[in-house]
């Protein structure tokens, strides 16, 4: 089942861009809305960059990291660098220059085209690239090593060159495709925000502050900003459609979760990058308008009784960083939302992981706990940070690895770029 996106679904960067969870996964039951008397209004149009949860400051303090004893050094040490040395450079290389011009990737249903489709049309290796050009980026940071900062804009610049469409892995006898079309717009959703956060550390990152930035050609320029539109395309065309996937007027009740607000998130980080006030707007109005349905007055997260331990950390995820852009824009109205919100999710989330889990998932990153491990993700050192409460501190302390399960739909690294850094 082929789809010739970029003739007929290619619209315009202007509505709701989605960074979201699984496909499979269901949600059935959730939680009426709080009441809130908060306005959404943002109308940023004075853009900073870099402005995607990280700052040209933030990054000054990755260079004066010299201490190996602290967490963020041991962090590099042992999350982007290692993460970096899983790859061999040259076989990146190798693949991206085979990449055929307007290739297709393949997708399927819980993200997993087996290995042994070809590798250019597995999404598991797309969604891997966006990543590895982000922990590129964040070593060049790190060393001003200028050869990372050639990798990171090697991947991102073939990807936007090269890539097409996506397409169904699989299609069954009866015609049907083995996923929905829902998991193409998904598949656009995980990879874009890391692209665009590696993107602009490379565009306008300056090393000592005063060094000119890598930067990009103004043919790059142009291929990224046509990249991204195609992504978005997706994401306008299957997720977030007005009609018959509505319910109550806005959300269908699965998107009442991570969908909704991953969509959101992502679509501030894309909005910053292209300096679309529309774009986000559109994102920060749905996190405002979707947080109550995700989290309750109580702090109580509908999610760790639909589903398990790390979706609802999805949500936080994309909570955190949505509140993290807008704070670096002069608002802080995400993390205040409604008496803090967000704060009280987070401290619900650390009750699981505590054992003080009233009722559904309890979760624990003991390998040995019963089946039970599950990792914690990199939102939880942004609400750290902004909250600075012990419980989440707990909470923190469980974070381990470099973002959570090895699915690459976040870019992480976040206790090497945010902990202990000053507001």
């Amino acid at each position: 089942m082929k789809h010739n996106f970029r003739a007929k679904k290619v619209i315009s960067i202007g509505l709701l861009f989605i960074f979201t969870l699984l496909n499979g996964c269901k949600f059935d039951t959730v939680p009426e809305p709080i009441e809130t008397n908060q306005t959404n209004s943002s109308n940023l149009t004075n853009f900073i960059h870099p402005g995607i949860v990280n700052t040209q400051a933030s990054l000054n303090s990755i260079t004066q990291l010299n201490d190996p004893s602290t967490a963020r050094t041991s962090s590099y040490n042992n999350q982007v660098a290692a993460f970096n040395n899983q790859f061999v450079y040259s076989d990146v290389q190798a693949y991206l220059n085979a990449l055929p011009t307007n290739a297709t990737v393949m997708v399927r249903a819980t993200g997993s085209v087996p290995l042994s489709v070809d590798p250019q049309q597995r999404e598991g290796t797309m969604r891997q690239h966006s990543v590895l050009a982000y922990s590129y980026a964040l070593a060049y940071v790190r060393t001003g090593q200028s050869y990372f900062a050639d990798r990171a804009k090697f991947i991102i610049n073939r990807w936007a060159s090269k890539f097409g469409e996506f397409d169904y892995y699989k299609v069954h006898e009866d015609g049907k495709p083995d996923t929905q079309d829902e998991q193409m717009a998904l598949q656009a959703a995980w990879v874009a925000p890391n692209f665009a956060a590696a993107a602009e550390i490379i565009r306008y990152y300056k090393i000592g502050g005063t060094q000119a930035p890598v930067g990009f050609s103004s043919t790059e320029l142009t291929n990224l900003a046509a990249f991204f539109n195609t992504l978005n395309g997706y994401l306008n065309t299957y997720i977030l459609v007005t009609g018959p996937l509505n319910v109550s007027g806005k959300f269908q009740n699965k998107y009442k979760s991570n969908w909704g607000t991953s969509a959101a998130y992502a679509q501030m980080a894309m909005g910053v990058y292209l300096e679309s006030s529309t774009i986000y707007q559109s994102g920060y109005d749905y996190i405002k308008d979707l947080m109550p349905y995700v989290i309750a007055n109580d702090g109580a997260m509908p999610e760790f009784c639909t589903t398990d331990c790390w979706h609802p950390q999805y949500t936080l995820t994309g909570l955190a960083y949505a509140a993290e852009i807008a704070r670096i824009h002069s608002d802080n109205s995400i993390f205040e939302f409604n008496s803090r919100l967000m704060n009280k999710g987070f401290n619900y989330a650390a009750d699981r992981y505590d054992g003080d889990a009233d009722t559904c998932h309890e979760c624990s990153t003991d390998t040995s706990d019963n089946g039970k491990h599950k990792e914690v993700y990199p939102g939880v050192e942004l609400g750290y940070r902004y909250y600075n409460l012990s419980k989440i501190g707990t909470l923190r302390t469980e974070y381990v690895t470099h973002f959570g399960k090895a699915d690459y739909n976040f870019f992480g690294f976040t206790t090497f770029t945010h902990y202990g850094v000053a507001l």
